[in-house]
This record gives structure tokens, sequence and C-alpha cells, in this order.
């Protein structure tokens, strides 16, 4: 149920607050849009309380405090007739685990938002931004865009040949010489010694810290990384970190999970295709898969897996 408030104060306006489902004016007209959840409650620390005769009178406090985003309300009055109506300084989208249904006692009134009607796509989470009206959405793994509308996971052109070899480099190369370059370290590159391919990309020594570096050229988004090692030399990385110059930077920044290097699994043998998720997924031109752990020898075959940005 949508309720909805409107209080003339002034005939005109000094100050303006538009947000998504709420206008805020000081001197000229207020107006809220509240959905009523009945038998629920959000369970977070009520920002301020009020007894109050009624819901117009509870959505109207929140509508006059510009921290308020939700409500709790008292199903029923107390013995001098009056709700209890405590104002809440967050969202059903924001604490979506702490909204609870199915409590006879309590209602819970949001402000419409975009967030209502289903705005992310592919299970992604919709956290609305009150303050320009708009919303924006964490996506699932292998989706991007502003809805999660994208699929993100095709390779980005290490295997096929789309990143050329003038954007590939490295921390060193095995004797310096070419057969071991970083134009070999291409997934399910096969090794042709005929041709001077040794198939895979091999540090000059072994080292934490030797990398493969892989420039797309232009703007992309990160997903995946895929990687192989050497045969039939029975060589690969076992563990890996993830290097990347984010956009407009030339700083390489690590690639964090809860603040902390991500150590990437890497390969168990010199043939198998592994691939780790990004999650979250990086904007980038520049890729370094480094080198922390190894069997037998620095050596390495890789892909990525994205897309560019919507």
């Amino acid at each position: 149920m949508l309720f909805y408030i409107l209080v003339s104060v002034l005939s005109f306006a000094r100050s303006h607050d538009t947000l998504a489902g709420i206008t805020r004016d000081d001197f000229e007209f207020n107006f809220a849009n509240f959905i009523k959840h009945e038998s629920s409650y959000l369970n977070v620390t009520t920002l301020v309380s009020h007894f109050v005769e009624g819901e117009e009178h509870c959505v109207k406090k929140c509508k006059d405090n510009n921290a308020c985003l939700s409500i709790n309300m008292a199903a029923q009055p107390n013995s001098n007739a009056l709700h209890w109506c405590g104002l809440l300084s967050t969202d059903k989208y924001n604490e979506s685990m702490k909204f609870i249904s199915g409590n006879e006692t309590s209602i819970h009134y949001s402000i419409q938002s975009p967030c209502a009607g289903g705005a992310c796509l592919h299970g992604g989470t919709c956290y609305p931004s009150y303050r320009d009206g708009d919303f924006r959405c964490a996506c699932p793994p292998l989706y991007a865009g502003k809805a999660c509308q994208k699929s993100c996971s095709a390779p980005l052109g290490m295997e096929d040949g789309r990143i050329p070899d003038s954007l590939l480099q490295a921390s060193s190369i095995w004797e310096n010489r070419n057969d071991h370059s970083p134009a070999y370290g291409r997934l399910n590159m096969v090794h042709d010694p005929f041709s001077n391919n040794f198939g895979a990309w091999s540090a000059y020594s072994n080292q934490v810290g030797q990398y493969l570096q892989i420039g797309l050229g232009t703007l992309n988004i990160i997903t995946g990384v895929g990687t192989q090692g050497r045969v039939p030399s029975n060589q690969w990385i076992t563990r890996y970190t993830i290097q990347y110059l984010p956009e407009g930077s030339d700083v390489w920044n690590s690639y964090l999970e809860n603040d902390v290097v991500k150590q990437f699994q890497g390969n168990s043998d010199g043939s198998t295709v592994v691939i780790n998720t990004l999650d979250p997924y990086i904007k980038t031109t520049t890729v370094r898969i480094v080198a922390q752990a190894w069997h037998n020898y620095v050596s390495l075959r890789a892909e990525l897996y994205g897309c560019t940005p919507p």
C-alpha cells in the first residue's frame, strides 16, 4: 500500500532536496511516498522515537527529519491511544538481512524507491540513492552494468590473439630467449620447438613476484582470470596475486579481499585451465598475474575474462 503526505508551508522555496519517493522543501511543499509493510519491522537501532496518534503523524515525523529513511511503528495504540513511532536512518534495501516479516505487533514504512521494482537483474542487490533519486546495483559475479544487465564473462583475447604481442610484458624471461617470451603466455598455446615456441612464458628465475603483464589497450571490466602451466615440462604456478592499473591511474593496485591481498589458487598440472572469478570485478587497462608459489618453475599461460564497460 502506498501512503502519501503533502504539506503546504509557504508560497516560495529557498532550498530544495529531492530524493527518490520523498521531496523536502524547507519553505514550500513537503511530500513523501511511503510503502506500508504490515506485520513487519526493520531490526536496526532507532534514530529517534515519538508517540503519535496514527500513521499520518508518524510518516510526517520522518518527512520532517532529514536523516530518516524508513519507519517502524507499533500496530496497536497504547493505553493513551498513541502509537510508538520509530524513525530509522537506514532502509530495507541497505539492511535487507534485518528486514523481519511475520510480527503482527509492528508495521514498517519504507520510502518509495526504484529498488522496490526489482531494478537489479540476475540477482543483483539494489541500493537506493535518495539524494539524487537514483540507485546502484551490486552485481553478482560475471554480470555488469547499471542494472547487472550485461553478461560479462567472455575471453578478452589472449587465446585468439586479439590482444597483440606488443601489449604483453613480463618481469623477466628465461635466459632472455624469445621462445619463452610473454607472447607465448597465451591460454592453450601449443609447444612447438620447431617454430621456436616452447608453449608458455617462463621467468628468468624462480622468485616470488615474477609476473606476466597483459595490456588490453582500452578500459575493460575483468571478472575472471584463467591460468595454465607448461607442458610437457610439468611447470606451473600454484598460487598467484593480481595487480592492476585502475582507470586514469599509473599506480599499481593489488586485488584485495577483506582488505588483504588475495592469493588465488593456481594450477596443479600443466594442462588444466583453472578460472578464478573476481568478485567484485575490476575495471582496468592492464593486469599482472604475479607468482607467489610454483611447481618446478615459474611458467604460465593465461586468459582474462570480462567485457567492455556498458
